[in-house]
């Protein structure tokens, strides 16, 4: 029997509300068959079911516009970003001046 068979059986034997045991003999079928093919198509549902249930949140970006300046002193290059400290700057800059 093919999964896509088995599968419809499966999503008529929860429909009906009888037990695995009572709902095979009635079908003809054998109960370890069954539970067999209704172990797996439920752990394969199971996934598809978690997938579903996650709960996706729209995130939008937006562009960050930053401007890097170098300064080089002497083989020292020096990144400044926006934001950056100026008193450090300067004292970094007399410093490299100093030994450069």
């Amino acid at each position: 029997m093919l999964y896509k068979e088995w599968e419809k059986l499966i999503r008529e034997f929860e429909k009906s509300g009888k037990t695995q045991a009572q709902w095979c003999r009635e079908k003809g079928l054998k109960i370890k068959a069954f539970n067999f093919q209704y172990r797996k198509y439920r752990r394969d549902n199971q996934n598809k079911e978690e997938i579903n249930k996650t709960n996706w949140m729209p995130i939008q970006f937006e562009p960050m516009m930053t401007s890097k300046l170098n300064i080089r002193i002497g083989k020292a290059i020096i990144e400044i970003e926006n934001g950056y400290d100026e008193r450090l700057l300067q004292t970094i800059v007399k410093s490299l001046e100093a030994i450069c």
